[in-house]
């Protein structure tokens, strides 16, 4: 990880450029990512989605 002064954001090349607390930093790409599809894994994604629908409508005024 790297910090710089770019208000660079998103991914450019294997680089990829975001924001902590306003401050801009680097990382490099991950060579491979592991998405297991078990069912428990299955289960964890439903109920986040579920969690992050509930929290758009609580927020969203009437």
């Amino acid at each position: 990880m790297a910090k710089t002064e770019s208000l660079l954001q998103g991914r450019l090349g294997n680089l990829i450029f975001y924001k902590v607390k306003g401050v801009t930093r680097i990382r490099s790409v991950p060579l491979s990512v592991r998405n297991p599809k078990t069912l428990a894994q299955q289960s964890v994604r439903k109920r986040l989605i579920a969690a992050v629908l509930f929290y758009r409508r609580l927020k969203t005024p009437l």
